[in-house]
């Protein structure tokens, strides 16, 4: 299913086969919005980690806040999502440190590296939230790339280093995941 991963090492983003029904997504997050709460008006966790004082914001922000978790210790699935599609998705993909993130207009997170792969679906989107990519050492080259709201999961190398901006339009809203097996996406 993700073949190609092996051949394309220099690429960023690949559409995988999980695929949803973006309406149905879109309707559960509606309704479950309306009661999470939120880190730094921007993340909220869908997963949590059994040393967590707040299920809803502990796995948010850059995991070097916590230097003795990993990705993977944020795998417990928070009660308001389960028996939802977003436990389905978490199930099938087989994640940790499952996150909606919203970025609102004209604002972009810094450059950096994450210690493993994400992946991405696209609740709310537009054409002008985009992925940046650069090389270490070329600081003249970089790839702008653009994950649609289409129902398909997306991977995400996160750990090249990388932005995200919206540059404009409404907020830009994704379900962010790691794989648990992080050897698997290398």
């Amino acid at each position: 299913m993700y073949e190609e991963e092996k051949y394309y090492s220099d690429a960023f983003v690949i559409r995988t086969d999980f695929h949803y029904d973006l309406e149905t997504v879109r309707a559960e997050w509606r309704e479950l919005s309306k009661r999470v709460q939120w880190y730094q008006d921007s993340q909220t966790c869908l997963q949590y980690s059994a040393n967590d004082t707040d299920k809803w914001t502990d796995g948010c922000g850059s995991i070097k806040r916590w230097p003795n978790l990993t990705e993977q210790d944020f795998h417990i699935t928070n009660p308001l999502y389960h028996d939802t599609i977003f436990e389905e998705i978490m199930n099938d993909l087989d994640v940790c440190r499952s996150r909606i993130m919203m970025l609102s207009k004209n604002k972009c997170y810094s450059i950096h590296a994450d210690r493993t792969h994400r992946f991405h679906l696209a609740l709310d989107t537009h054409e002008d939230a985009l992925f940046l990519f650069r090389d270490r050492d070329a600081l003249t080259s970089a790839r702008l790339l653009h994950i649609p709201a289409n129902g398909y999961v997306y991977f995400v190398n996160t750990t090249k280093l990388h932005s995200f901006m919206n540059a404009g339009g409404p907020n830009r809203t994704h379900m962010v995941m790691c794989p648990k097996n992080k050897e698997v996406w290398r």
